[in-house]
């Protein structure tokens, strides 16, 4: 194994432990938003309708928010820009983020290839019409979760545990990616809630194995008190 799949493998490590350590809260938050999908799946179509004619006029503002959020746009674009300075200023913090943003974008975009062909949730437009086509693949039944949301989400929340000033940025860049997807009627409203909830948790997940991991290397690496 190379340095970095080692590297990789001990950070995945940590955030399947941290997750298991704060199951208890991870599992009520999981329980509210199915509460909450339960109520909104019925009137998915009738919130997606009124977001859409809240935002009448803002269809072009959409349509660059979600081109911002691709992987080339967003999660990579901003994790090089991060390498770069944790090069230029020699900030291990930075590289960090660095780390974190890539990884998080790139394992919620692995576990969309598994969630989404499972569902077969139909997209808002798709000639199959609304519901479940369970196993089917297509590009109209790929809706729930939101890609956008979810790895947008994950790059995003990720860099929270590193840098707790980017919380309010996260959230803020999240539902915007969000109604960026509703108002483009790609997807419905409980499929941007799912991929903005499963990226954050993920997100947090990776960010803070990270932190702790480098906060143990460190603590190691000092030299005893006398």
């Amino acid at each position: 194994m190379t340095r970095v799949a080692v590297e990789i493998q001990a950070i995945l490590v940590g955030a399947l432990v941290l997750m298991r350590r704060h199951s208890v809260p991870l599992l009520g938050v999981l329980a509210v938003a199915a509460a909450a999908t339960v109520w909104i799946m019925p009137r998915d179509a009738e919130l997606l309708r009124a977001v859409r004619s809240a935002g009448a006029g803002w269809h072009g503002v959409a349509e660059t928010v979600s081109r911002i959020g691709r992987f080339e746009n967003s999660t990579l674009a901003l994790a090089m820009f991060a390498a770069v300075v944790g090069m230029v200023r020699k900030s291990r913090r930075w590289k960090d983020i660095a780390v974190a943003c890539l990884l998080a974008g790139l394992i919620a975009g692995i576990s969309l290839n598994v969630l989404r062909p499972t569902l077969g949730r139909a997209r808002p437009q798709a000639p199959a019409g609304p519901g479940f086509h369970w196993f089917e693949l297509g590009d109209e039944l790929d809706s729930m979760p939101s890609g956008h949301a979810m790895s947008n989400a994950a790059s995003a929340f990720a860099i929270v545990p590193l840098a707790p000033v980017a919380l309010v940025p996260a959230v803020v860049y999240t539902i915007a990616m969000s109604w960026s997807r509703l108002e483009l009627n790609r997807h419905y409203p409980s499929d941007v809630l799912w991929g903005s909830l499963l990226g954050a948790i993920l997100g947090l997940a990776v960010g803070a194995s990270i932190r702790d991991r480098r906060r143990g290397i460190e603590s190691t690496s000092r030299p005893p008190r006398a």
